[in-house]
């Protein structure tokens, strides 16, 4: 995910589970507030309140805080370069010769 790591990461496939079944997410202090809530409401287990599962579908999730200012026409159309604001600041950086996600 954004953050490297999936949300309910665990060494052991048990605690996956575990994880999962609790709910709990724990997030890097750095973490942008916006991505906490998007990724929290995402992973909402009720589906009937889950984003992306409403009544505007797919639309509450582009028109989340976290991708204000995103055009999303120009990604559609790939004239959206890897490289952002957001990535920076969660210490992330495109490779450019292959467009992979790298930690710095």
């Amino acid at each position: 995910m954004v953050g490297s790591y999936p949300p309910f990461f665990d060494d052991n496939p048990f605690g996956i589970y575990e994880k999962i079944l609790a709910g709990k997410i724990q997030f890097p202090s750095h973490f942008d507030v916006n991505a906490k809530d998007l990724i929290k409401r995402l992973l909402t287990a009720d589906r009937t309140k889950r984003l992306g599962n409403l009544k505007g579908g797919a639309d509450d999730v582009k028109k989340h805080k976290w991708f204000k200012g995103l055009d999303w026409d120009a990604l559609y159309n790939k004239q959206i370069p890897v490289r952002g604001a957001r990535w920076g600041a969660l210490g992330l950086t495109a490779a450019r010769s292959s467009n992979r996600i790298v930690r710095r």
